[in-house]
């Protein structure tokens, strides 16, 4: 029996009989519907091109990115393929990158409530660096379609709808809209961004140097462009920006385009019409003084245009 022992002890000494450590997970970026697109995710280097064929996603949590990364739909017809959030709080998490890029996806379903808000409820969410988010269609998120990306954030060529609820838009905490940033530079170009519960596209706390053009802006439930206390240069150019205002409980800030405490902003050559409120307004705001607006060359048809008389404010050929 002692040399049985002896011989167990010899072999558990040396490694013998011991349960190897698992193996490392691993990085397979090429995703076919149904499989766990965070997991996957959370298996690769920085860097990783993640190929996500056509079909449905459903998550479970965020999808963490890493810098570098691109998630990439692959798909050949009308439909991209669909990641379905499942109610998490957010599908992307992006905080702290640099350089992600997202394209060629639908997102929708994150979820949550008074516990989390307003930090989550948004498909794309997080202050990420250089995050580019093209051709996508973000809809149905309880909050938000991007949530405060960091600076150098691109959205090109994308549709962002039916974001936003009641929950996500109380008093000082609302943060409800297709997208929503506060910090710059920002490029917005060429999108569909249209009958999100709250605003449209939304810049805040004191962001600077945007850019808002090409873009369709309509059915928003507020505004359909709101640029609150932010911060130039910027331009808001060449959009059509109609029938916003739709939310009948709310009368507040149902402008077209809403210029609150704005500084260093041109808004020309825009297409307005049948907004609720006002097609253009330049208002004062208590935190940031309105200075350097110039709004000019804008075709208003019925709608109204006011705030010229401010200072810091000059309109000129603003007509039919």
């Amino acid at each position: 029996m002692k040399k049985l022992w002896l011989v167990l002890a010899v072999s558990m000494a040396i490694g013998l009989g011991v349960s190897a450590a698992p193996a490392a997970t691993k990085c397979e970026p090429v995703l076919t519907p149904g499989e766990n697109l965070a997991r996957v995710a959370a298996s690769c280097p920085p860097s990783t091109t993640f190929t996500i064929k056509d079909g449905t996603y459903k998550l479970s949590t965020a999808v963490d990115a890493s810098s570098g990364d691109t998630f990439k739909g692959v798909y050949s017809d009308g439909s991209r393929p669909q990641i379905h959030a499942n109610g998490a709080q957010m599908a992307f998490n992006v905080g702290d990158t640099k350089g992600v890029t997202i394209s060629g996806l639908s997102i929708s379903g994150t979820g949550g409530g008074a516990w989390c808000e307003p930090a989550c409820g948004g498909a794309i969410k997080k202050d990420g660096r250089n995050l580019h988010v093209l051709n996508v269609r973000l809809h149905h998120n309880l909050n938000q379609g991007i949530g405060n990306p960091g600076p150098g954030f691109v959205l090109e060529n994308s549709e962002i709808d039916h974001n936003g609820s009641a929950s996500f838009a109380k008093g000082g905490t609302s943060s409800a809209a297709g997208v929503k940033i506060t910090r710059g530079p920002a490029t917005f170009r060429n999108n569909k961004v249209h009958h999100n519960y709250w605003h449209g596209i939304w810049c805040d706390e004191y962001a600077g140097s945007i850019e808002i053009s090409g873009n369709a802006v309509h059915h928003n439930g507020k505004s359909g462009i709101r640029y609150e206390i932010c911060r130039g240069p910027s331009k808001i150019t060449n959009n059509r920006v109609f029938a916003n205002g739709h939310l009948k409980k709310d009368k507040g800030s149902r402008d077209g385009i809403v210029l609150v405490g704005a500084h260093g902003v041109g808004v020309a050559n825009n297409v307005l019409r049948g907004n609720r409120g006002d097609g253009i307004q330049a208002k004062t705001a208590d935190r940031q003084r309105t200075s350097g607006v110039s709004i000019h060359h804008n075709s208003l048809g019925n709608d109204t245009l006011k705030g010229c008389k401010l200072a810091g404010v000059v309109c000129r050929a603003n007509g039919k």
